[in-house]
């Protein structure tokens, strides 16, 4: 028990010394890291857009695939 408060005790320290930085920085770093943010999320959802059409692709490829086979036989 008491290594976990331990544990816990040295995390919120350590949160509290990574915060504090964080507070000093001036607006414009922050301004820069929202945009950084904000093209992130961009990133990250074209590349699931991509990503579900690929597969999507795939499987009506497949599909059509089985329609032939169906067909021809």
């Amino acid at each position: 028990r008491d290594d976990r408060d331990g544990g816990g005790y040295s995390g919120a320290h350590l949160g509290r010394r990574r915060l504090l930085p964080c507070l000093r920085t001036p607006p414009s770093s922050w301004r820069k890291r929202g945009q950084h943010a904000v093209e992130l999320r961009l990133a990250t959802c074209a590349l699931s857009v991509s990503y579900v059409s690929l597969v999507s692709l795939g499987l009506s490829f497949t599909a059509s695939i089985a329609l032939v086979r169906c067909v021809v036989e």
